[in-house]
């Protein structure tokens, strides 16, 4: 009788010698399981945290200005199964909040305050996430970057290209941003004056958090004793991930249960009523400037997906199809 290792773990054969082969292969299985890392572990590390307390100091609210969105973020509390979710604006945000209604689950929105903001915040928003609320499980969901920010460009643009200029000066008191004035024959120009916007940080208005780093959107100010999130999923591994973080809240669903993603990216349209895209050649020519823009999310949890060339590529080849 021999003893193997797996990962630690003591595996007792009577026939070892027999078992080689099918030993290892197991051996190299348990050991790819085990390091891989998750979304989650990817959060909590150390070059995480310190892209996040860089990203602070990048003067992103400039962009929103005024509104609560400038200071805080929504956190939707649901008392029923004790848990919190913190929104990830382009993240599947809007088909998570569907799928709670669909299951009948109530929830309330609070303001809490991103991190970088503990004073001088409105005064609807919570400075922390307030004590009652400390032992429920917080989660998020998180979305490859660069497709998040291109989707989050497309939303800021309909929700502020569409706005006649007679209205635009009473909206928030905001100038114009310069892709503002592009009319419909520079379609093909839209995402490059939008970053050049954006890099500037001249003011969008409003929905212009749509385009910041995700790890910016969820760096809420928590308060509690602990590492932050308990659980953070993916919009790529939507419907799993779901599954996963309802058996964690010890809720079981059934298969009509499962999360519907619902893609609403033909409603962002300009004023032609055209579909708001960027071109092949303007995603080509924006590559270093959009994996600038999307770095701290590539340092908390891009191992999960690759390198942001590859997330360019990928659109590129998307686009062109």
């Amino acid at each position: 009788m021999s003893v193997a290792l797996v990962c630690g773990v003591s595996v007792t054969s009577a026939a070892a010698n027999a078992n080689t082969n099918a030993t290892q292969t197991a051996a190299t299985t348990a050991t790819a399981a085990f390091e891989e890392p998750g979304i989650l572990d990817l959060y909590r590390r150390t070059q995480c945290q310190h892209a996040i307390q860089h990203e602070r100091g990048k003067a992103w609210h400039m962009l929103t200005q005024t509104g609560l969105h400038a200071f805080c973020n929504q956190a939707h509390v649901l008392p029923q199964v004790h848990a919190i979710y913190i929104e990830n604006q382009k993240a599947a945000s809007r088909s998570i909040l569907k799928m709670l209604e669909y299951l009948g689950i109530r929830r309330y929105v609070v303001w809490l305050a991103y991190s970088s903001y503990v004073a001088g915040i409105p005064s609807q928003c919570f400075a922390s996430l307030p004590e009652m609320y400390w032992n429920y499980t917080v989660f998020t969901f998180v979305r490859e970057p660069v497709s998040c920010f291109v989707s989050g460009f497309a939303e800021v643009m309909t929700r502020v290209i569409n706005i006649s200029k007679a209205n635009l000066a009473k909206f928030d008191s905001w100038p114009p941003p310069t892709y503002y004035s592009l009319g419909c024959d520079k379609a093909d120009r839209y995402l490059t004056a939008f970053v050049s916007d954006v890099v500037a940080r001249h003011p969008l208005g409003i929905p212009a958090f749509h385009v910041y780093p995700q790890v910016l959107k969820t760096d809420i100010n928590l308060g509690r004793p602990g590492a932050g999130f308990d659980f953070v999923g993916t919009v790529e591994n939507l419907k799993d991930d779901w599954h996963t973080l309802f058996n964690t809240l010890n809720k079981t669903l059934a298969a009509k249960d499962m999360l519907q993603h619902y893609n609403s990216f033909k409603s962002n349209t300009d004023r032609c009523q055209k579909v708001i895209r960027p071109t092949t050649a303007e995603l080509a020519s924006l590559r270093p400037t959009l994996c600038a823009l999307v770095e701290s999310d590539y340092a908390c949890f891009g191992e999960h997906y690759g390198t942001c060339d590859d997330a360019v590529d990928h659109l590129i080849a998307k686009y062109e199809a």
